[in-house]
Parts: structure tokens; C-alpha cells; sequence
């Protein structure tokens, strides 16, 4: 019988997202933060689709959002590259099964989590990374999940699929994976199907 493979999300996962933070400091709550906020752009950043550059230029929804905020797009930028420590109990699980099983990251993110991985110098311990802005596609598409099978060279049983928001867990289930929801004790939910 094979090992299973475990492929974990990347924010709210292993790590605190630092978006929340940023969020309070910056704009207060989310009602303002999101008043502020272009709608779309994050999500074409995390596509892969627009630069850095183009997203931080189209960060606010206008010009008067821009003037009330009290802050730039880069100020945002940097408080987002605040790498939080890892969960404590997501570390030791991750560096436990490092030793008898493939680990893989599967995150809906920009190009900035390798700033983030680099800063918790936890890269070793995973097999391969993927993520949105490469791959062009966000979970829970079922896209993203066919190419998480193709690339781990695995059938879909043989991976479990580590995340904290219910709609990506369920479109795991969807592609025929195992999937744990990581809320609560799901540390030993996750051991029990290894």
C-alpha cells in the first residue's frame, strides 16, 4: 500500500495570515478596509495575471478612496510581508511527517508566500509548492486540483488535503481526495487517516 501525500494550504493553515492584521492596523476593520479596496485586483495579483507593480498601482477603487485611507498600497504590502511564526502545532505535525511522507503546499496566493517561506526557512520540508499566481487558477476550482493530481504523480486517494476553508476542502472531496478541514483538533483527524 502507498504512503499517502499531504498537501497542506499555506495561510490560516500553517501560518497566521498576516492580511488580518494588516487589515486592523491599517483601515480600522473590514467594512473600511474593503469601502477602500479595489475589488478585483487582489484576486488578478493572485491569479498571476497582473504584476506587482500593476497591483499596487490599482491597490484603491478610486482616487478618493486613496485620499481617505490614511494609507498607501505599499504600507499594505508591508504589513502583509510580516511573516507571522508558524502555528505551533502545524509545525510539529509538518516536521513529524516529513520523515515518512511527501509534503506539498497548495495555496491561493501572489508571489509574495515566498517571501513568507523564505522567512520561516521551512522550504525543505515540502516536496514541491504550488500556487495560484503560477498555476493561473485558485482553489476551489476543480482545475486546481487536476493539476495538483498531474504534478504529485498521484491518484487523488493516495493525497490528503490539509485546509482551513470549507469550500476548498469540499472541492478536494470533489476531485476524489481526502480532505481535513483544519479547524479545531484536526491534527489528530489528520494523523488518524495516515
Amino acid at each position: 500500500m502507498n504512503k499517502k501525500v499531504v498537501v497542506f494550504d499555506f495561510m490560516d493553515t500553517l501560518v497566521p495570515d498576516p492580511f488580518h492584521q494588516a487589515v486592523s492596523k491599517l483601515a480600522g476593520n473590514m467594512k473600511q478596509f474593503i469601502a477602500l479596496k479595489n475589488p478585483e485586483i487582489y484576486l488578478q495579483f493572485e491569479h498571476g495575471a497582473i504584476s506587482e507593480e500593476t497591483y499596487l498601482n490599482g491597490w484603491f477603487k478610486d482616487k478618493a478612496a486613496e485620499k481617505k485611507a490614511g494609507f498607501t498600497a505599499q504600507m499594505f504590502k508591508d504589513e502583509i510581508l510580516k511573516t507571522p511564526p508558524m502555528f505551533s502545532h502545524a509545525e510539529e505535525v509538518v516536521k513529524k511527517l516529513f520523515r515518512e511522507h511527501d509534503l506539498y503546499i497548495a495555496s491561493n496566493y501572489s508571489s509574495w508566500i515566498h517571501h513568507h517561506l523564505d522567512a520561516l526557512n521551512i522550504d525543505y520540508l515540502f516536496k514541491e509548492i504550488f500556487v495560484s499566481y503560477q498555476m493561473g487558477v485558485r482553489k476551489p476550482d476543480n482545475r486546481f486540483f487536476e493539476i495538483l493530481e498531474e504534478k504529485i504523480n498521484r491518484p487523488a486517494i493516495d493525497i490528503v488535503f490539509v485546509d482551513d476553508r470549507e469550500e476548498n476542502v469540499q472541492g478536494a472531496n470533489k476531485a476524489g481526495m481526502i480532505s481535513v478541514l483544519a479547524r479545531g483538533d484536526w491534527v489528530q483527524k489528520l494523523l488518524t487517516l495516515l
